[in-house]
């Protein structure tokens, strides 16, 4: 006795099939307006990432010297490296060892180190002004 091949989908898989892409094609905008009312903070991870690169370079060692080298430029320097911080064309760049760059920030409007008797005071004003303020070691 022979079995009998059935070659294509009954019709109890076609039903399940079309119900699956009915409810993606009725699902997709309503989801779709969802995730566009979803809104996420623009520049607040650069002024993140620029805060603790900053401190990590203050803390590679516990000997580091702080130099202003113009008003649009700082240097940390320590027994591993120097580590520059510049301002250009409204970004905050950093440089190692006066080798490649990385943009820590865009849309930096003015950069600003002041030493004082006690520690130094880091003034980035953008969308948001922050001020990092460290002792002198």
């Amino acid at each position: 006795m022979q079995l009998k091949q059935n070659k294509g989908f009954t019709l109890l898989e076609v039903l399940i099939s079309l119900f699956l892409i009915s409810m993606i094609v009725v699902l997709f905008p309503i989801i779709l307006k969802f995730f566009q009312k979803v809104k996420i903070p623009e520049n607040s991870f650069d002024i993140d990432i620029f805060i603790l690169d900053f401190y990590s370079e203050l803390n590679v060692t516990e000997e580091y010297d702080i130099n202003i080298i113009s008003e649009r430029e700082i240097q940390i320097k320590n027994d591993k490296r120097i580590v520059s911080y510049r301002y250009f064309d409204g970004r905050l760049i950093k440089s190692v060892n006066n080798n490649g760059f990385i943009t820590l920030m865009y849309d930096v409007s003015s950069f600003n180190l002041e030493e004082t008797k006690d520690n130094y005071k880091l003034r980035i004003g953008g969308q948001n002004t922050i001020e990092l303020i460290t002792t002198k070691k």
